[in-house]
């Protein structure tokens, strides 16, 4: 799950957006597992949604994500923020602050497993 954001980043913009679907589908489902939630939706049929509804369903999607990155993060809630961004067509740094999250996460478990 843990993987470098700037090959990620280059990636999605190298194959015009399609490695972004596949990274979108498995941060949602990374993301799902680390906040604990038991009503969570899979990433491909988050895919499938925001497809189906013409894009509109990835703003509820935002939203979703900034709640589970508050829970994780044990900071404020940031769906307002993720949002925003998704408003102002900047997808992908949500999932660049998504990745980070996780590469954190993993890091300080990591560190309390080996001390």
């Amino acid at each position: 799950m843990k993987k470098s954001i700037v090959r990620c980043f280059i990636l999605s913009i190298m194959t015009l957006g399609i490695y972004y679907w596949y990274w979108l589908a498995k941060l949602n489902n990374g993301f799902n597992l680390l906040a604990k939630d038991d009503y969570h939706t899979k990433g491909w049929i988050v895919l499938l949604l925001i497809v189906m509804t013409f894009g509109i369903y990835g703003y509820y999607w935002a939203y979703q994500q900034g709640h589970h990155y508050g829970i994780i993060t044990q900071q404020a809630d940031a769906s307002h923020l993720f949002l925003m961004m998704q408003l102002m067509f900047a997808g992908l740094m949500i999932l660049v602050l998504m990745q980070n999250t996780i590469n954190d996460t993993l890091d300080q478990k990591t560190l309390c497993a080996t001390h």
